[in-house]
């Protein structure tokens, strides 16, 4: 995507590989949280027992947006699909990381029924 990172790009050329980047996306941030369809949520209402349990973010710039948005989410728990990701987690002060084994929904689900905090959330 547009400013995505490049990592991928450079060990294929590294190994040998021609490489022609295609730019098919743009991350556009969330600016307002009028303009989600999470109920409307406001930051004091997103604390609210029962509102929301549990985060799942699978970018940095995801990461960024929600502590932006929504600061009172640094103390639910957040799931992550990497170590890269749960380092810049813990760095914008998310206190209880779950790493997942990856982004797919059965590594998220998975590491939820892994953890007594996110548990309950499946059972309700």
């Amino acid at each position: 995507g547009v400013d995505g990172r490049t990592l991928l790009q450079e060990e294929l050329a590294a190994a040998g590989a021609r490489v022609t980047r295609l730019e098919c996306y743009r991350r556009v941030p969330v600016t307002d949280l009028a303009e989600l369809p999470v109920n409307r949520l406001t930051d004091t209402q997103a604390a609210e027992p029962g509102k929301i349990g549990a985060v799942v973010c699978s970018s940095g710039a995801g990461l960024e947006a929600v502590a932006a948005l929504m600061p009172a989410a640094l103390a639910l728990p957040v799931l992550v699909p990497s170590g890269r990701v749960a380092e810049q987690a813990s760095a914008l002060g998310f206190t209880q990381v779950l790493e997942c084994s990856g982004a797919a929904d059965d590594a998220v689900l998975e590491t939820m029924d892994e953890h007594p905090q996110t548990r309950r959330l499946r059972q309700s």
